[in-house]
């Protein structure tokens, strides 16, 4: 699991941006799976309830992927019509740098697939 929440200044490029992205892949395995929580230039704090609907500035995004057996990889992310889901900051403390919240997101592939991703929760410290 890693987590990074940055500002990166005033310029068009800027802003805040928090990067939560937690993979599992059994020893011995070939098969891998992650689930991710972005944001783009935006602030987070305690309480704030931001919908996951697209890869964009100013927006947050959920992504869930997968590496099979036979090496075909699958990503399914919100979209901004019909994919969407929710994040919850639950506790940020930034002089410990921890973030908890909640998340559930509904993600989609390029092939129309749907992934339902539910009762998400994380407990983390991050780094600048």
């Amino acid at each position: 699991m890693s987590c990074n929440y940055q500002f990166l200044g005033n310029s068009a490029n800027g802003g805040y941006y928090f990067r939560l992205v937690a993979a599992n892949q059994p020893s011995g395995g070939d098969s891998r799976t992650s689930v991710g929580l972005f944001t783009d230039s935006l602030r987070i704090f305690e309480g704030l309830r931001l919908i996951l609907d697209k890869a964009k500035k100013g927006f947050s995004y959920g992504q869930y992927s997968g590496k099979s057996l036979n090496y075909s990889d699958r990503y399914y992310e919100t979209k901004e019509i019909i994919y969407k889901g929710e994040l919850l900051i639950k506790r940020l403390d930034s002089i410990n740098q921890i973030v908890s919240g909640t998340f559930w997101f509904d993600g989609v592939n390029g092939g129309g697939q749907k992934v339902e991703i539910r009762e998400g929760r994380f407990d983390v410290r991050y780094t600048k």
